[in-house]
């Protein structure tokens, strides 16, 4: 499989969305500053042999022999060593195997016996540190609590992979306990490893809980990744790291030997650079586990092969909504504009759908937009081309309340207020009208919050979520 050329690298795309992101959050980050240069490496590592190579490119080298298992192995550890411990200093890694290069000579060994195993044989696949490995890695989901613990057996999925020929060459630093210890925890920090960096802005953490799954996939330390997530964990980290993310269904893969969460949600999946290689590294993984009952469920639903489901004509006749830019970083509204050209008519796609506001529902905002992201006043008054229905709503009702509307009575003493919300009134109250908004309850074992409005002089309670 070759490699679809193309004027706009990944890489390029994610340095500065990365930093465009960052600037969209914190006012100030689009100045230049000395640690946050992107991925600022050693002269040695500068223009790296493998970089941004794909599964099926390894393949095609060790075929035509110009490459090995052993060389593949032994440059992604020269990588590790010059990117992960020194400069830049990612600590996406917690430690490499002293065993990956004497597995890769064996895998070569079979490959000039004639005997290719599939896929990933052959391919050096980084695992998170919350998964078994029966080998002289450690286990320990990034804590110093379980510092000499070494797994009895593989867990499952590894087990597969070694069975495919994959090469496990390190374990990926991860936010400690798969980010289960603390609701004031940074992403990609453990005990173990201390903060894992996102490779394009090393200020900034790479999101979790696969924290090094994600930057070691990305920073081109490893061929794919293996991570685990209950809610968000590798998608997250791969949105944040500019690679393809996968969790696949519970029950696909094995958790069998994977520090778990939660037994409804806990799944382990692949990271990697394209999803070309999610797909090869996804078919390595799946298997039915007696260890593991979920997967009983799996039966019959699991592919050999699921490269073959790849349609390079996939995005013909998407239609893609983009975020507004936001200026601040020079350069990046120009190379946005690049990628969103090349998924023009011609490139694939029918065209890119113009800037929708991100508000939704009836007048409510979503608890994932960020606070750049709302229209400004004057648009929110004044209505405009970009306001969604959520939105107009919104202006309405914010028009009500500034005019003083009174509410509408109904049947039955109940009323609506400005915001549609019906309530009855409120009896007496020692509250006044400039005391606390929020009132609390406790009801079944478990808190609600009412939220007390004041319009037209009436106080009441409702769950609203209020403009």
């Amino acid at each position: 499989m070759k490699r679809t050329e193309s004027s706009l690298s990944r890489r390029q795309v994610v340095e500065l969305g990365s930093l465009a992101a960052a600037a969209a959050a914190l006012p100030g980050v689009g100045r230049t500053r000395p640690d946050a240069a992107p991925l600022a490496l050693p002269p040695d590592q500068q223009h790296f042999a493998l970089a941004e190579t794909t599964v099926a490119e390894l393949q095609d080298g060790m075929q035509s022999g110009k490459l090995t298992s052993r060389s593949i192995t032994q440059t992604y550890l020269d990588r590790i060593r010059a990117t992960n411990l020194e400069s830049p200093t990612l600590r996406a890694v917690l430690e490499t195997n002293p065993d990956a290069l004497d597995i890769a000579d064996r895998l070569d060994a079979e490959r000039k016996q004639g005997t290719v195993r599939g896929p990933l044989h052959g391919i050096p696949v980084i695992v998170k540190d919350n998964i078994d490995t029966h080998d002289k890695l450690l286990t320990c989901a990034g804590s110093l609590a379980l510092l000499g613990n070494y797994a009895l057996k593989d867990a499952g999925l590894v087990e597969r992979l070694r069975a495919a020929g994959a090469v496990i060459p390190a374990k990926a630093n991860l936010s400690e306990w798969a980010n289960f210890r603390s609701t004031r925890s940074s992403s990609g920090w453990s005990g173990r490893g201390r903060q894992c960096r996102n490779p394009y802005v090393l200020d900034r953490n790479p999101s979790g809980s696969s924290s090094g799954s994600a930057a070691s996939a990305s920073a081109n330390l490893c061929a794919g990744a293996v991570g685990t997530e209950t809610d968000g964990s590798i998608t997250s980290p791969s949105n944040a790291c500019g690679i393809v993310g996968l969790k696949p269904t519970v029950g696909l893969v094995s958790r069998a030997g994977v520090i778990p969460i939660s037994h409804s949600q806990d799944t382990a999946g692949p990271m990697c650079r394209t999803v070309a290689d999610v797909a090869a590294l996804l078919a390595g993984m799946t298997g039915v586990d007696p260890r593991d009952e979920a997967t009983a469920a799996a039966q019959g639903h699991i592919e050999a092969d699921y490269t073959k489901f790849l349609d390079p004509n996939g995005l013909t006749g998407m239609r893609i909504g983009v975020r507004p830019r936001n200026g601040r970083i020079p350069g990046a509204d120009a190379l946005v504009g690049q990628g969103l050209g090349e998924l023009r008519p011609g490139q694939g796609g029918r065209g890119v759908g113009a800037p929708r506001s991100r508000w939704r529902g009836r007048g409510k905002r979503t608890r994932s937009r960020p606070p750049s992201a709302a229209p400004s006043r004057a648009a929110v008054n004044e209505g405009g081309p970009n306001l969604g229905d959520g939105d107009q709503r919104y202006r309405e009702a914010n028009h009500r309340r500034r005019q003083g509307f009174p509410v509408r009575p109904l049947a039955g003493g109940t009323r609506v207020a400005p915001c549609g919300a019906p309530f009855r009134p409120a009896a007496t109250s020692t509250r006044s009208a400039a005391s606390t908004r929020w009132w609390w309850r406790r009801a079944s074992g478990t808190a609600s919050r009412w939220r007390r409005c004041t319009w037209a002089g009436a106080p009441h309670r409702c769950y609203r979520r209020h403009p």
